[in-house]
């Protein structure tokens, strides 16, 4: 959890992935990204201050907030949203400008009756439910992820917040539930980045002690060998770290020192365990100095002590500064409290800002947006757009052989390893393809530090039906591969395996269906707000004028026990009034086969808008029974117009698997 006051002793006073060698990252630490009592969001405002300092990541804590679950559906907080939507307001929000997420997924992320019991199995196996319910929404777009805010803190008490053995098992829960068992290790885009709970760190304690006691456990009480044996690693793909030295005003000598005392003990401990070579790095996702106890000015030179560290040292990934504004009995902000405007930077902001744009990789790039399909059928071709920006310093050319600068399918940031399934074709602006794993999409022109550039070129599924794998990643031929990795996985069914009956109510009526709750039937031509079919003539679609109606429909098929079903369906809301989420849409999967659409063996995917454009649902589930049902449901609360429209359903079975492969960044 976020601390609102953290004490610090010293001697004169008493102060209140497996990995490849990588780039240094800079991060901060944007406070509560919502309201824990009300849900409200981060400010535009504070999205726009993170992004202007050029950081590369901005540290999310996934607090609850006043929903019980991740999964709660109930619609809270000033913009009446579900939990899931109001962060995928915030990941979206900071992805559009640029920015990767680092997530928090800790106390804060459960709600549990065990008051300050945590050190039990029960505790840990509710935070890694939620922990790994998460990682399968965020996972295309969240790629790393540290559990455990601070567990050797003593939080109030006179020990451990969480004891070490609790510690190595919670480690070992999220790492296998997320990354291995229910078939994920063969999953590539569950194959995400998991940091360690982070330690806290300080004068008194390097926390050296503690890490060893966690290996210790996992090692010879726990199951840490076996995740090794299964996955090649112990339960962690780095160490998370917090460092708070010297918070009292210092000398430049006496900071640096105190810094590298607390890196170098705790990498001992890490090295014991994990041998000197060990690619695993540290990740200080909190660092600052409060400026109550320094000057402004002592706090802004730290700023540079530690990062002048931090980027020369080959054991750390990252450092986040703690944080970007100012909290009641917490000043480590570059920003005091107020509006983020020029007047209430401290100068610790200049400084951050100059270390962000000091030394930026030459090579970088990252995402913006993309509309690769997730669902398409066995050799139908796609016309696909991708936007790119430059985030390194060097300048992509579009001709000139030493520095031809394209996108290219195929190799993972984890080294030479092709994991693109699709062939691409019909390039924009030339391009070129020989294999699936040796394609590329040439540059139009010029790309300047910070500037983006679009892709657009055809591609073509697979011959058979299964999940398959997209992937793309910037090159800059004759040097390397770079930045952030594209990773999309895509169902591909062959037209005739669909289990459904009248599947994009092509009948013109509800064959094959059954209803429940309130719905209007099926629609043709161009219906109300303008809207026709997404496939064929003929849409399923319930619209009210200034009420409300809720329901849906189901279809039970034939099914074959113990296999995986995937089903899709294309979706569209319109609202008048309210706000986004007040009219959505989800799906469900009931593997026994029941049709009640209150039963709790329902397998449900998250509640879903689109506003103007016909979008994707999508969910699997493996069949418990000779029989699966699929339930398409629709929910109003607009105050003025709700209307939901649902087409082109597929329910197919799957019969291939994904390869074993992986996606970092």
């Amino acid at each position: 959890m976020f601390r609102f006051l953290k004490v610090f002793l010293s001697i004169s006073f008493v102060l209140i992935l497996s990995f490849n060698s990588f780039a240094f990252d800079f991060c901060i630490d944007c406070n509560a990204p919502i309201n824990a009592s009300t849900g409200d969001v981060i400010s535009t405002s504070k999205m726009d201050a993170i992004t202007a300092t050029g950081t590369d990541y901005v540290r999310l804590n996934f607090i609850l907030g006043p929903w019980n679950s991740p999964t709660d559906t109930t619609l809270q907080g000033p913009n009446n949203w579900t939990w899931f939507q109001t962060y995928d307001y915030i990941i979206d929000g900071f992805r559009s400008r640029g920015l990767k997420i680092y997530a928090l997924i800790g106390a804060e992320s459960v709600k549990s009756s065990m008051g300050n019991n945590l050190n039990n199995q029960t505790y840990c196996d509710e935070l890694t439910a939620n922990f790994v319910s998460i990682v399968n929404h965020f996972k295309d777009r969240v790629f790393v992820y540290e559990s455990f805010n601070e567990p050797n803190d003593w939080a109030g008490g006179s020990s451990a917040q969480l004891q070490p053995y609790w510690f190595s098992y919670l480690l070992q829960k999220i790492y296998m539930d997320v990354k291995y068992n229910n078939g994920h290790w063969s999953d590539p885009s569950w194959q995400v980045t998991l940091i360690s709970g982070p330690l806290f760190s300080h004068d008194s304690d390097n926390c050296a002690s503690y890490m060893n006691d966690v290996y210790n456990n996992g090692i010879n009480s726990l199951q840490w060998n076996n995740c090794q044996t299964l996955t090649g690693k112990y339960p962690l793909d780095g160490i998370g770290y917090h460092i708070y030295v010297a918070e009292g005003p210092s000398t430049i000598a006496t900071v640096q020192n105190k810094i590298n005392g607390n890196l170098n003990a705790i990498w001992n401990t890490i090295t014991t365990y994990e041998g000197n070579g060990t690619p695993k790095k540290l990740w200080i996702s909190e660092f600052g100095w409060r400026t109550d106890y320094v000057s402004e000015s002592e706090q802004a030179r730290n700023v540079d002590v530690a990062y002048n560290l931090y980027k020369v040292d080959n054991r750390i990934a990252m450092a986040s500064w703690f944080c970007i504004q100012d909290f009641p009995n917490g000043y480590y902000g570059l920003f005091r409290s107020g509006a983020f405007i020029e007047s209430n930077k401290k100068p610790s902001w200049t400084n951050y800002y100059n270390q962000t744009h000091g030394s930026p990789p030459a090579d970088d790039a990252f995402f913006i947006s993309n509309d690769v399909p997730t669902n398409m059928q066995t050799n139908e071709v796609k016309t696909v757009i991708i936007t790119v920006k430059n985030t390194g310093s060097a300048t992509w050319q579009n001709s000139g052989s030493a520095n031809m600068y394209r996108l290219a399918a195929g190799l993972t940031s984890q080294g030479n390893t092709y994991n693109n399934d699709f062939l691409w074709s019909n390039f924009a602006n030339g391009g070129y393809s020989i294999s699936q794993t040796d394609q590329r999409a040439y540059t139009s022109t010029t790309v300047n530090p910070n500037s983006t550039i679009t892709y657009t070129f055809d591609i073509t599924a697979p011959s058979t039906s299964g999940i398959y794998h997209f992937e793309a990643r910037m090159v800059h031929d004759g040097v390397a591969f770079f930045g952030e990795t594209l990773s999309r996985n895509v169902t591909v069914s062959n037209p005739s395996s669909n289990l459904l009956t009248n599947p994009s109510f092509e009948t013109g009526d509800l064959t094959g269906w059954t209803s429940f709750g309130q719905v209007d039937g099926v629609q043709t031509g161009t219906w109300l707000a303008g809207i026709t079919a997404e496939d064929g003539s003929y849409l399923l679609g319930t619209a009210a004028n200034w009420g409300q109606k809720n329901g849906g429909v189901y279809q039970r098929v034939s099914a074959e026990n113990g296999k995986l079903y995937i089903a899709t369906i294309k979706h569209k809301t319109y609202r008048i009034g309210g706000s986004d989420g007040d009219v959505a849409s989800r799906i469900g999967l009931d593997p026994n086969g029941g049709t009640n659409p209150s039963s709790t063996n329902i397998q449900w995917s998250s509640w879903a808008y689109t506003n103007t454009i016909w979008d994707t649902l999508n969910l699997s589930a493996i069949c418990t029974s000779n029989y699966i049902t699929l339930f398409l449901q629709h929910f109003q609360s607009a105050p003025e117009w709700n209307i939901n429209c649902f087409d082109n359903a597929s329910l197919v079975v799957s019969n291939s698997s994904i390869g074993n492969f992986m996606i970092y960044l």
